[in-house]
Parts: C-alpha cells; sequence; structure tokens
C-alpha cells in the first residue's frame, strides 16, 4: 500500500533546517560511517555516494518504499570496487500482461549494480567513483553515475551528475551530445534478456545533477540524510509516479550490526528499511581459528 501524506512548502522547510543544527552544539565529533541507499549500495537515499565499505563488509538489506520492495545484497569486493545485486517487488504491475497466468502475482525484477573508485579522497581533493546501476537485462532503474564525495568534519558532502534513471530531470545538455549526435538521445526499451549489458545506452540521453549531504550528530547512533535527486519518475516501471520536489530526507539509526532508516521521498512517499553489516574476512577469519 503506497504511503501518502500532506507536505507543504513551510514544512519542508522546517524539516531541512532542522537536518543542519548548528555545528556548534556539538563540541567533539565523528566522521560519518557509510549507509545504505534504497536499492542497495553506499549512498544516501535514492541516490550513490562515492563512498566505499571495508573491504569484505557485506551488507543485507530490505526496504520498502511504497510502489518498491527491494532485497539487496551489497559486497566491497575490494577497497576500490562495490557490487550490489537487487531483487524488486513492484507493487502496481502484475507478473505478465496474462491476467490468467499473472494471478494476484505483482512484477519481480533482478538488478545488478557495480561501482569503482577513482580517486581516493584527500585533504583537499574529495573520493570520486563512476558507477554503472542496473547494467543488464530488463534495466528497471538503468543509469550511470559519476559522483564526488567530500567530508568535512560531522558533514559528508555529496554531488554528482546521472545518465539514465537518475538522468531524467534532464538540468542540462548530454556534453557526449556535442561529440556524437548518438549520445543525443538514449535508446527505448530494454533487452528483455537476462545476462545481457546494454553498452549502446550508456551515457546517452538526458543527464541531472544530484545530491546531497550527510549529518553526523553528536549521538553516535543516529545519522541524518537530505538528498537532491535526479530522476523525475515520469518513466518508472510502477508507472508514471507523483513528485512533488525533487528533495528527500531521512534518517539512519545504528544498532549492533544493524541499521535502521526512514526517510520522506518526494514530498509524498514514506519509506523504511533495515541492513544488517558483517565483515567476511572477519567471520572467516574467527571461523578458521
Amino acid at each position: 500500500m503506497i504511503s501518502r501524506l500532506p507536505f507543504s512548502k513551510s514544512a519542508l522547510s522546517v524539516a531541512i533546517i532542522g537536518l543542519l543544527p548548528a555545528l556548534s552544539a556539538a563540541q567533539e565529533t565523528v566522521n560519518v560511517k557509510p549507509t545504505q541507499m534504497v536499492q542497495g549500495g553506499t549512498g544516501l537515499i535514492q541516490t550513490p555516494t562515492a563512498r566505499m565499505q571495508e573491504a569484505g563488509d557485506l551488507y543485507l538489506n530490505y526496504t520498502d518504499n511504497g510502489e518498491y520492495r527491494f532485497w539487496s545484497v551489497n559486497l566491497q569486493l575490494f577497497d576500490w570496487m562495490q557490487a550490489t545485486a537487487r531483487y524488486t517487488d513492484v507493487r502496481t504491475r502484475l507478473y505478465s500482461n496474462v491476467d490468467s497466468f499473472s494471478g494476484d502475482q505483482t512484477l519481480k525484477d533482478k538488478g545488478l549494480d557495480v561501482k569503482f573508485r577513482l580517486w581516493e579522497e584527500s585533504y583537499y581533493m574529495p573520493d570520486i567513483s563512476l558507477g554503472f546501476r542496473d547494467f543488464g537485462g530488463t534495466g528497471f532503474f538503468e543509469s550511470e553515475y559519476v559522483v564526488a564525495s567530500k567530508s568535512v568534519g560531522p558533514l559528508d558532502f555529496h554531488v554528482g551528475l546521472g545518465w539514465g534513471y537518475m538522468g531524467s530531470a534532464d538540468d542540462f545538455t548530454n556534453p557526449f551530445c556535442k561529440l556524437k549526435d548518438s549520445f543525443c538521445e538514449r535508446p527505448l526499451g530494454y533487452s528483455g534478456l537476462g545476462g545481457k549489458v546494454d553498452y549502446d545506452q550508456f551515457f546517452k540521453g538526458k543527464m541531472a545533477v544530484y545530491g546531497g549531504v550527510e549529518y553526523q550528530t553528536p549521538w553516535e547512533p543516529l545519522t541524518l540524510k537530505l538528498e537532491w535527486e535526479g530522476n523525475t519518475y515520469e518513466f518508472d516501471r510502477a508507472g508514471e509516479l507523483e513528485q512533488d520536489t525533487r528533495l528527500n530526507v531521512g534518517a539512519v539509526y545504528k544498532w549492533n550490526g544493524f541499521d535502521f532508516s526512514l526517510n520522506y521521498q518526494r514530498g509524498n512517499t514514506v519509506g523504511f528499511g533495515v541492513s544488517y553489516k558483517f565483515n567476511l574476512h572477519t567471520k572467516i577469519g574467527r571461523a578458521h581459528v
């Protein structure tokens, strides 16, 4: 069931201000610890950041976001490479176009994401990563992105460029279009063949700016998030979704290996989720002792 709440610009302003309390309130702070986004993988709410976890970190995730439910596994294969496998339940669509075959079974989909760190953060330079979301098969959420992340005390800032699903806001002309006309339009549809990578769609068509900030509160288990996304939800697999604002807000509470998340997306939808994290190196090492 889709959750809808009344929302106003004044209420949004209050929420944003509440996410960024005065830094003077915290005498001692710790850096923001990366957490999982809705679709799995290190990120804000709907968008990925440049951040990586420790090599061997494994996250098991479940999130519920109105029209969608996501089950995902996120693995930090190397300190510079992260991969996510995702299983999606689309509540607003039946499994097929044949009612007698679908019954009451909703549409399901599998997806795979991968992210590579191109540059590691230093005192002056940010983390910079390149990523590909849902790059094979049906490509429900197919996107390419480049994103930078820079920490400043208890704040972690992120800004990125997204193509495909994350670029539908069309903030400005795709620069690759000036190099070759074929980059001006993104091919419509999808291959429909599991495991097939649609290279011909990469970095083509509309693009948009996205980003946000995470705030590590003085209370260490709690992190707050503010996000500006590049998707307009006009061409979603669940159907055209109402978007009152491109701003999303959220919070993550950490407890004993678990992350519990709560967010408010698009100005009208409540989402929640839970993640469990452990490190394969640690687990395997202990098992052999």
